[in-house]
């Protein structure tokens, strides 16, 4: 029996205090590029949220201004896609009205935006408090504009 076959178990894992690596992993050779893949970005953690938008930092072009603000534009879709609006079924989810109404004026046409139908006299406080969620939520995890 050898050496790697008396360091394993009966299913072939390691045992206890015994490693693959003999002398052990180099500090910081983590790949830390794995981490905050966005397909998995609805159980991030705060720390992956920053390491996404320093990623898109990284890869924007333009002045340091630029660069944060495409970095902050790319976490924002990002949170708005994994947040959807919530709306009831035919209902306006600013004003809370019915959506179809006989005879509706032109403010009144209901219009697709994030997901949802609104009104398109809502739509400029729809967008708004949508951008002030995403924004809160976003500081929450250490990125701001």
């Amino acid at each position: 029996m050898s050496l790697e076959e008396s360091s394993r178990d009966d299913r072939g894992r390691w045992r206890c205090g015994v490693s693959g690596n003999p002398a052990g992993r180099r500090k910081g050779s983590r790949n830390r590029w794995r981490r905050a893949d966005p397909e998995r970005a609805a159980i991030w953690t705060p720390g992956e949220w920053r390491l996404h938008y320093h990623r898109e930092v990284c890869s924007a072009q333009g002045d340091p201004g630029e660069r944060a603000a495409a970095g902050f534009a790319a976490c924002m879709n990002l949170w708005r896609l994994m947040h959807p609006a919530r709306a009831k079924l035919g209902i306006c989810p600013q004003c809370g009205r019915l959506l179809a109404l006989p005879n509706l004026p032109l403010n009144g046409a209901p219009i697709p935006f994030d997901g949802v139908f609104v009104h398109y006299g809502c739509l400029r406080d729809f967008a708004l408090a949508r951008w002030q969620e995403a924004t809160t939520a976003l500081a929450v995890f250490g990125i701001c504009v």
